[in-house]
């Protein structure tokens, strides 16, 4: 699989080429989009999984910084009396700049960072600084990875700002095509379904390797006389 990890992920894509002969033109298309959809899919997967990493790598970094003492013990009450909280934020912004795969050399102002990383973690370096000082020495390593810390919030954030870009090119007529794709083309009554469920359920597909008829809202399912979808 050729990884695209390096280049920003909501970048715009090249146009597809135009599929030759008349026949199967729609079918052709649709492959195109599933391809770029699994692109786009695979650069979302790769960067979360860069942002688990990185985040337990920069606590760790900040750990030993500033919480270690000389015996090699780690003392959490220094969290609040130290730049430990600056330090984790900085750390972000820069993994932020690296998401937006800017060229060498680039100098981003406070505001530009600021709204770059609002942008992609649903935070910047000033909400993380104050979000670690208030929770003080209670901001532990699990706290830091766990449900309620920073990684769970940005995690989110980006699920929800990248995973849409995945689908964004799917349109109305794709829908059959697409419940072909799942498994799904004859239990559903495609003509109802709006594209939006349709690519909530691709998604779901790539995620989970499979979707079932019971992730389908009822409404969507096909009864016995309209089993087979409508083709103009």
């Amino acid at each position: 699989m050729t990884s695209h990890a390096a280049q920003p992920i909501a970048a715009p894509q090249h146009g597809h080429p135009q599929p030759s002969g008349h026949g199967n033109s729609h079918a052709n298309g649709l492959e195109d989009k599933l391809h770029e959809f699994d692109e786009r899919y695979e650069q979302t997967k790769n960067f979360l999984t860069k942002l688990s990493i990185e985040s337990a790598r920069i606590y760790v970094e900040a750990a030993d910084k500033f919480l270690k003492d000389t015996d090699g013990n780690y003392d959490y009450t220094k969290i609040e009396n130290t730049p430990f909280a600056q330090f984790i934020g900085e750390k972000y912004g820069s993994l932020a700049e690296q998401f937006y795969n800017l060229p060498s050399g680039t100098n981003w102002n406070e505001i530009q960072r600021a709204a770059a990383m609002k942008g992609i973690f649903g935070m910047n370096s000033a909400e993380m600084t104050h979000s670690i000082r208030n929770a003080g020495e209670r901001y532990t390593t699990d706290a830091h990875m766990g449900e309620h810390g920073i990684y769970a919030a940005i995690t989110k954030s980006v699920k929800q700002t990248l995973y849409p870009t995945t689908t964004k090119d799917f349109i109305k007529d794709d829908i059959e095509g697409i419940m072909d794709h799942i498994g799904l083309k004859n239990k559903i009554n495609i003509p109802l379904m709006p594209i939006e469920e349709a690519t909530q359920l691709l998604l779901s597909y790539k995620v989970n390797g499979v979707v079932g008829l019971n992730q389908v809202d009822k409404k969507y399912h096909a009864t016995n006389s309209a089993a087979q979808p409508h083709h103009h």
